[in-house]
């Protein structure tokens, strides 16, 4: 695959991801089915906050920065400095680095939801 195909093909999947995340964050974690002809909120006051797409930019950011030097220890750095998340997984995630508990284990401790915020009866997590 040449480069200029590569190229499209990542803008199409950032594209996707950016308006499926923009237009599915008023129902997450919301189950149901649910009448929607086109965006339920007003986005010329701003986007969403929308925690799958920031932390891939999170995560891109890192790597731009670290190359292949990029480490659990960074990623861990950048996600306390970064992720403004403070509840379910990623609060309990941040709440053990600042305790001291390192990744990846600070992914393990304590993690309610370290298996989704849906309950998930088949995960041993």
């Amino acid at each position: 695959m040449n480069f200029k195909v590569y190229k499209d093909k990542v803008r199409a999947c950032w594209l996707g991801k950016n308006i499926g995340g923009s237009l599915g964050t008023p129902f997450e974690s919301k189950r149901g089915t649910f009448e929607v002809d086109f965006y339920t909120h007003d986005y010329r006051k701003g986007a969403l906050p929308n925690d799958d797409l920031d932390l891939q930019l999170v995560w891109l950011n890192a790597a731009e920065k670290y190359g292949k030097n990029l480490d659990s220890e960074i990623l861990g750095e950048y996600w306390l400095s970064y992720v403004v998340a403070s509840v379910s997984e990623y609060g309990m995630g941040k709440n053990n680095m600042a305790m001291g508990i390192r990744p990846p284990l600070s992914g393990l401790d304590n993690i309610t939801y370290k298996c989704g915020i849906f309950y998930n009866p088949k995960c041993t997590g």
